[in-house]
């Protein structure tokens, strides 16, 4: 390599570093803080109306949100220009959190509208429960016909 390549590579890897450094590049701190708001308000929600059978109560509400909110970190890092995240961070994180992301909202509405429809006949805690999505270790139990072994529906 000659020493005029040399130092054209150079060049032009210290000029992109710079340019890199110029860009002002998405504001994180506004956005992150909007989304932390929608997902925590969300769960806030959903947190009401499922913390009374969910195996520790308040403990494992608090836990999901923060699970849910783990895939920010490396999100940021990509709005930054910090990193380019790979197709394996793409497929396994980042999609699965804009699909709770969006269905978060729904989700918690859901368990609002029931607990305001039950609300005058004093049973808005279990419509909203009914309308609110329940994961299998709050599922009702029930026998089979002719055998003794509980099942989950």
């Amino acid at each position: 390599m000659s020493k005029e390549n040399a130092v054209s590579s150079t060049t032009v890897v210290m000029d992109v570093e710079a340019q890199r450094e110029r860009t002002p590049g998405i504001p994180l701190a506004p956005l992150l803080g909007v989304v932390g708001v929608w997902m925590g308000l969300s769960w806030l929600a959903i947190g009401l109306a499922l913390h009374p059978v969910l195996p520790g109560g308040w403990a494992t509400v608090a836990m999901l949100f923060l699970l849910s909110a783990l895939p920010l970190w490396p999100l940021s890092l990509g709005l930054s220009g910090r990193i380019y995240p790979g197709a394996a961070l793409r497929l396994f994180v980042q999609r699965p959190f804009w699909y709770l992301f969006l269905a978060l909202p729904l989700l918690a509405l859901a368990s609002t509208i029931g607990a305001v429809i039950g609300l005058p006949f004093g049973t808005s805690a279990v419509l909203a429960r009914l309308l609110s999505p329940r994961p299998p270790c709050c599922l009702p139990r029930r026998r089979l016909p002719g055998t003794s072994a509980p099942v989950a529906w």
